[in-house]
């Protein structure tokens, strides 16, 4: 199952950026997706930004 930070917005990219910067720092090369639906369309979805 996905992640869905859709109550908790701040705390679900904290996650994201210190899970994948653990997982970069074992293996730089090692690709990261943190699995999302992308825009699925939902009530109670949240869009959320990340840079490049």
């Amino acid at each position: 199952n996905e992640p869905e930070g859709v109550n908790q917005v701040e705390s679900y990219r904290k996650w994201i950026n210190t899970t994948a910067k653990y997982i970069k720092s074992l293996d730089k090369n090692h690709l990261v997706s943190i699995g999302s639906e992308g825009n699925t369309p939902s009530t109670k979805t949240v869009q959320i930004s990340f840079g490049p």
